[in-house]
């Protein structure tokens, strides 16, 4: 079954666009928050400082992921940079519409129910930043796709395969 063709689901991803764009820049990007630095729950710190004092520290999970997203509120995707991800130069596209696996998790609470709730869309929206964070929103299938072929001259469309 399309998810467009799918009326709830179809709203609760317009209502989704919307909380996400309430998130993002004015143009539509949304930005991890910085590990260390002003703007980060350590603002006084370096990463100088941080590998000085924490010298078993990832430095390649200080880096920062943005998401631009694209479309409009009724058919929309998300383009991913995550420069935590080896060669940083791998963007990648998510689009909720074909990842059928993470929606119903995201909404499931929206199908439970018959309708969709502001609380639900919270959530949701708590649950993609956190996954980008924990490196659980796409990466490993961009990973993949990128050993299998992929190019960033042509950014993959990922299926999440697993949910965290």
């Amino acid at each position: 079954m399309n998810t467009l063709d799918n009326p709830l689901l179809a709203e609760f991803l317009a209502v989704l666009y919307e909380a996400l764009m309430d998130e993002a820049t004015t143009d539509g990007v949304l930005h991890s928050i910085p590990k260390v630095g002003p703007g980060s729950p350590m603002p006084h710190w370096t990463v100088e400082r941080l590998m000085r004092e924490h010298p078993g520290s990832n430095v390649s999970d200080l880096g920062d992921w943005h998401c631009q997203l694209h479309g409009t509120r009724n058919q929309w995707w998300m383009e991913i940079v995550d420069e935590r991800m080896p060669a940083q130069d791998k963007p990648y596209r998510v689009s909720l519409y074909e990842n059928a696996l993470y929606l119903n998790y995201l909404a499931a609470e929206t199908l439970r129910q018959g309708r969709v709730t502001s609380e639900e869309i919270s959530y949701s929206v708590s649950s993609i930043l956190t996954d980008f964070d924990e490196k659980i929103f796409g990466q490993s299938e961009a990973l993949e796709a990128y050993e299998n072929g992929a190019t960033a001259a042509n950014h993959p469309w990922i299926v999440m395969t697993h949910i965290g």
